[in-house]
């Protein structure tokens, strides 16, 4: 009988520990769904458009609703299959179509006005040159001095008609013109002047051993390709279909396009301002090495001048790169943020030359001796060269937004045809 009773004592704790822990269970069950139905009732109670008795819906209303839920949370999902389609090339007039898109009316217009400027310039030189008239004490002397002067001015000023009247009907003038008395110049200390310097033996290693030249060029060949693969992966990564004229801003609290617009137009002017530095280094060394003698240099006369042509053929890659960044974007400050780095990539020279330096001591000898003209024609010459990588950025900008498509589209279009 105690045997038995107390396991009917046993089974009675425990069914009761079972009742305890089950109660336990629904109870916090129901806690939870408590607390979501409060919040429920609390954002319905906030709600303006709140229903009091909501109509009870259909089972088709209720599988449509359903089914719109889940397209919605597919459509907020992004497509990974989605692949972007390249905008279609447009002719913006005849001679675009008529070229393949390589031509315009704006790109003859702008370089035909230039042209005509330089040749209007060319044709009045000889009379902005003459003689001032010398200065004498007596008044006598002052008339006579005036009238010499005059004299020597006009005379002055035909022999420049006949020179350049000459010089355009194929009359070249002497090589003593053409080269002129050397003058000192101090060098830009970058990568690729240590390409001239080492070539004429005037860099050494901190050791005193001159430095090779030949390691200078690989070198100054290696910077220069990365260098056009970082701004060719920047122009390729840009998007072609964006505006280059802005529209509609990027900032949502702008409704004018102006300050943006203009921005564009100022940041084209300080990119070609600012390479037209480089412009004018290349050229310095393209004068040097042509100069140079062949005795004197430790490498080939070829691997001297290729280094300022690679040198003047990068600068004019950042001026599109530049533009190309300026136009893609649609509000001022990425405009200005972007052109800085852009202006970086064409300092990566002198970055390059400060490595060098302290890596292995070099000294270098960055005074030298150019041939700097004073014909005019030959001054003349020199200030396109330098001037072409502004004209021609204004250019890219002109015709963007003349054909409302970027610069790099023409190449990609071709790319991809």
């Amino acid at each position: 009988m105690q045997t038995s009773s107390r396991q009917h004592i046993c089974l009675v704790v425990t069914l009761a520990v079972l009742r305890v822990a089950t109660a336990g269970q629904q109870a916090h069950q129901g806690f939870n769904q408590a607390l979501r139905i409060q919040a429920a009732t609390s954002n319905d109670s906030e709600s303006p458009t709140k229903v009091e008795n909501p109509p009870a819906k259909s089972k088709k209303q209720a599988e449509k609703s359903t089914d719109n839920q889940v397209s919605d949370w597919a459509n907020a999902i992004p497509n990974q299959k989605a692949v972007f389609k390249m905008p279609n090339y447009h002719h913006a007039d005849s001679l675009s179509a008529a070229t393949d898109g390589f031509l315009d009316w704006f790109v003859v217009c702008y370089w035909g006005t230039i042209l005509l400027v330089i040749v209007a310039v060319e044709f009045s030189m000889p009379f902005w040159t003459g003689t001032t008239p010398r200065k004498q004490s007596s008044k006598e002397g002052d008339q006579e001095g005036d009238q010499e002067g005059d004299e020597e001015g006009e005379q002055e000023r035909g022999r420049g008609i006949h020179k350049t009247v000459s010089i355009l009907a194929g009359d070249h003038p002497s090589a003593g013109d053409m080269l002129g008395s050397p003058r000192d110049k101090m060098l830009a200390p970058n990568i690729f002047s240590l390409s001239l310097v080492a070539s004429r033996g005037m860099a050494k290693d901190g050791k005193g051993n001159i430095l090779s030249p030949v390691l200078v060029f690989v070198a100054s060949v290696a910077m220069g390709l990365l260098q056009l693969l970082t701004l060719f992966l920047v122009v390729y990564d840009i998007d072609p279909a964006a505006s280059p004229y802005t529209a509609k801003p990027g900032a949502p609290w702008k409704t004018s396009p102006l300050t943006v617009n203009c921005m564009k137009v100022v940041m084209t002017f300080f990119l070609g301002m600012y390479v037209v530095s480089e412009a004018a280094d290349a050229y310095d060394n393209f004068i040097l090495g042509v100069a140079i003698r062949k005795g004197k240099l430790l490498i080939h006369w070829s691997f001297v001048v290729f280094i300022p042509i690679y040198h003047y053929f990068i600068t004019l890659t950042v001026i599109l790169a530049g533009v190309s960044v300026v136009l893609s974007c649609q509000d001022v400050p990425n405009i200005l943020y972007n052109s800085m780095a852009i202006l970086f990539i064409t300092r990566v020279d002198e970055l390059f030359w400060g490595f060098f330096e302290r890596t292995f001591d070099i000294e270098a000898e960055w005074k030298a001796q150019i041939n700097d003209s004073d014909v005019a024609e030959v001054q003349l010459v020199k200030k396109c060269i330098i001037m072409f990588p502004m004209l021609w950025g204004f250019c890219l900008l002109g015709r963007a937004w003349y054909r409302d498509q970027m610069p790099a589209l023409v190449v990609r279009a071709h790319l991809n045809s």
